[in-house]
Formats: C-alpha cells, sequence, structure tokens
C-alpha cells in the first residue's frame, strides 16, 4: 500500500475556475473583435461615400467651369424638369447644355452635344438649383446631397461657371 505524504496539484475546484474565468476573458475578446468588424465596415462606407462626393466635386467643377455665359446675355433661359436642369452655353455653345438628372437614387450629368451622362450615386436626397448672386446672370450651379441612410449629413457644393468673375 502506497501512500502519498505530499500531494502536489491543482484540486477540482482551482481547475474549474481558472476554466471560468478564461471563459469569461474569452467572451470579451470575441465581443470586442465583432465591434470592431462592424466598426470597420462602418469606416470602409464612409470613406466609399466620401470618395463618392469627392469624384462628384471635382466632375461638376470642371464641367461648371465649361459654361460660359455671354456677359451681354440677359437672364439665361434654363430648361427645368421635375427632376432635371439644363444650362445653356457649354463649351460657350447656346446648343450645347449641361444637363442634370436624377434618376431614382443617382445623379446624372451630362451634355446635350455628346448626348453621354456620368453616373455619382447612390444619394439619399438629390437637389440642384441655379447658383445666383446679384447680377442677372447665374454664378453656377447649387448641389446639396444627402449620403447617410439618416439623410442628416448634408452636403452641399457650390460650382462656378466659367468666365465669371466673383
Amino acid at each position: 500500500m502506497s501512500t502519498f505524504k505530499n500531494e502536489e496539484g491543482f484540486t477540482f475546484i482551482e481547475i474549474l475556475v481558472s476554466m471560468v474565468l478564461l471563459s469569461v476573458l474569452g467572451i470579451t475578446i470575441w465581443a470586442g473583435l465583432i465591434n470592431s468588424q462592424g466598426l470597420i465596415r462602418k469606416i470602409i462606407s464612409e470613406a466609399s461615400m466620401s470618395a463618392k462626393i469627392l469624384q462628384l466635386d471635382n466632375f461638376l467643377r470642371q464641367n461648371a467651369n465649361k459654361v460660359k455665359i455671354p456677359f451681354w446675355e440677359g437672364k439665361i433661359k434654363t430648361e427645368r424638369g421635375e427632376s432635371s436642369l439644363a444650362i445653356p452655353y457649354l463649351n460657350a455653345e447656346y446648343e450645347d447644355m449641361l444637363i442634370f438628372k436624377i434618376s431614382r437614387d443617382m445623379l446624372l450629368i451630362g451634355s446635350t452635344k455628346t448626348g453621354q451622362f456620368n453616373a455619382f450615386g447612390p444619394f439619399n436626397n438629390i437637389r440642384f438649383q441655379l447658383w445666383e448672386g446679384d447680377g442677372e446672370n447665374p454664378l453656377g450651379v447649387k448641389l446639396s446631397i444627402s449620403s447617410g441612410k439618416k439623410g442628416n449629413d448634408q452636403v452641399i457644393i457650390y460650382a462656378r461657371f466659367g468666365g465669371n468673375p466673383l
């Protein structure tokens, strides 16, 4: 018969307590990882929307700069529809018009001469209008868009027509 005078090791209770502590630690780490994944998705989504808005801003300013209204013209005649706006004198030609259209949640910007449109979006709320100063002729275009789901993150872009001093 053998007897152990010096028993070394952990009791069942000690092992159980250590397993519970490791489980709590593991669950805490797991919850942190899940929250960080959601945050990463949100950051990527907002960065993507910011890139879309910057592309729109660049394209809008380049094309608005091509609208050259003669100084002798009185108030120019724009064509407005329910969800469209056409501005003459694109590339200093009366027949060529800079056109803005809304199709569902996309903004289309193009020209009557080429018939090609560039699409930007999707955006929740799109509004455009002439940016009018004190004089007869408009200074440019004012574009207001909301990109978020709640619509509370409105971005306003002013694009000046070419040849118009401020």
